[in-house]
């Protein structure tokens, strides 16, 4: 998403003309890149912090010759999202499984789907092991209730 498509968004949601979103949008971007020149830590509650941080000094390979040369720390920006944001995103766009379960009975069979969220780094081993501690959990608590209305029905 562009700059100019960020303040469409924000014209449409506050009903402000697109001219205003982008102005305001602008001088929010200038006032954040002034406060990190001055050395300012800028806090945004629920959002994350804008900051500077020093890289560390270091060598690399010269290309255009064959020695090393030393290359300077920089200070850069950085943005480090609060568990907010985090938490957001990772309902938003983690990792979904879709968990089919079977129950059969004397009388009956019962089906339920699960969609377990999952964080993205969760590995087939973990899923697994999830998959049947739920299966477990549901067979104990569930399936007696189900079976009950089964038979109940009949």
């Amino acid at each position: 998403m562009t700059k100019d498509e960020l303040a469409g968004v924000v014209a449409g949601k506050t009903g402000v003309s697109r001219k205003v979103a982008r102005s305001v949008l602008g001088t929010l971007l200038d006032t954040i890149t002034e406060q990190l020149c001055s050395g300012e830590i800028i806090y945004l509650r629920g959002f994350g912090c804008f900051e500077t941080k020093e890289g560390r000094r270091r060598r690399a390979r010269d290309p255009q010759g064959d020695g090393i040369i030393e290359i300077p720390p920089r200070i850069r920006p950085v943005f480090r999202p609060y568990n907010d944001l985090k938490d957001a995103v990772q309902e938003k766009l983690g990792k979904r499984e879709l968990l089919l379960l079977n129950f059969a009975g004397a009388r009956g069979a019962v089906s339920i789907a699960l969609i377990l969220l999952l964080p993205a780094d969760f590995h087939l081993k973990q899923t697994f092991l999830a998959m049947a501690f739920v299966l477990i959990f549901l067979s104990l608590l569930i399936y007696p209730v189900c079976l009950g209305q089964v038979l109940k029905k009949s």
